[in-house]
C-alpha cells in the first residue's frame, strides 16, 4: 500500500489539532490565529495532493477498518456482529480530499483579511477547522454510521459558523433555521441507513454495494433509500425545498 493512502486519516488530523489549539491558546494568539489555521490547512492540503497522486498511480485498495463495537449475542436474532470505524481512499474520495482541502485553504486565506480587527478571530478559525476536520472525516469514512457522525458534525460547525455573530438576531434566527432545517433532511438520511442496515446487517459500504450487486435488495427499496438519503442531501446543501436556511445564513454571517 502507498505510503498516503495507508496514512490518509494525517489529513483531518491537521485542522483537528488546529481547533484544539485554537480553543486552548487563541485568546494568546489572536491575529496569530488566522497563521496557525492557515498552516495547518496548507499541511493537509500538500497531503491530500499527494494522496491524490499516489492514489491515481495505485491499484484499488481495501479500507482500513478497525472493530467497534459488537452486537448480537443472545439477546438479538441478528447473530453476532462488529460494527467498524475506519478510512479508506477510493479515485473518489481522493479527489474530494483534495477539493475540500484546497477550498478551505482558500477560505483561510480570505478569512484572514475579511476578520481583521475582530476581538473573536481565535474562535471564527476554531470553527472553521472543526467544519474542515468534519467534512475531511465524512470523505474517507468506509461506513454509513461513521459518515452520519462526522455528518452530524458537519451540521454543527455549520451552526457555530452561521451564528458567530450571535449578538444579532438575525444571526441567532439564521442559526436557529439552518439547524432546524438541516436536521429535516438529516432525518432522511438517518431512517435510510437504518433501513440498510435492517436488509444488509451492515454499515459497511462495500458490504452494502456487494448486497446489490448480488440482487439481495429490492429495485424499490433501492429506490426509497436513495431518495431518503438525496433528502439528506438536499437539507445539507441547500436543495429546493430544503433551501430556506440559505439565504437567511449569508445574512447571519454579515457584518
Amino acid at each position: 500500500m502507498e505510503l498516503m493512502i495507508q496514512n490518509v486519516w494525517l489529513i483531518p488530523l491537521f485542522p483537528l489539532i488546529a481547533f484544539i489549539l485554537l480553543i486552548a491558546f487563541g485568546r494568546q494568539l489572536k491575529e496569530g490565529s488566522a497563521w496557525l489555521g492557515t498552516v495547518l490547512m496548507l499541511g493537509s492540503f500538500v497531503l491530500a495532493t499527494m494522496t491524490l497522486i499516489e492514489r491515481l498511480n495505485a491499484e484499488q485498495t481495501a479500507p482500513i477498518l478497525y472493530e467497534w463495537l459488537k452486537i448480537g449475542g443472545d439477546t438479538l436474532s441478528l447473530g453476532d456482529r462488529w460494527i467498524t470505524m475506519g478510512y479508506e481512499v477510493t479515485p473518489l474520495n481522493a479527489l474530494m480530499l483534495f477539493i475540500v482541502t484546497l477550498v478551505s485553504l482558500l477560505v483561510h486565506i480570505y478569512a484572514r483579511g475579511y476578520m481583521e480587527g475582530d476581538n473573536r478571530i481565535s474562535v471564527f478559525y476554531s470553527y472553521l477547522a472543526l467544519f474542515t476536520f468534519a467534512m475531511l472525516g465524512l470523505v474517507i469514512s468506509p461506513n454509513l454510521l461513521q459518515i452520519y457522525i462526522f455528518w452530524e458534525l458537519v451540521g454543527v460547525a455549520s451552526f457555530l459558523l452561521v451564528g458567530f455573530y450571535f449578538y444579532k438576531p438575525e444571526a441567532k434566527a439564521a442559526a436557529k433555521k439552518a439547524f432546524i432545517v438541516t436536521r429535516i433532511g438529516d432525518v432522511g438520511l438517518f431512517i435510510g441507513i437504518i433501513l440498510l442496515f435492517w436488509q444488509v446487517g451492515s454499515f459497511d459500504l462495500a458490504a452494502i454495494f456487494a448486497a446489490i450487486e448480488n440482487n439481495q435488495l429490492e429495485a424499490g427499496f433501492i429506490t426509497l433509500v436513495a431518495i431518503l438519503i438525496f433528502i439528506g442531501a438536499m437539507g445539507k446543501s441547500g436543495q429546493f425545498p430544503l433551501h430556506t436556511w440559505l439565504p437567511d445564513a449569508m445574512e447571519g454571517l454579515h457584518l
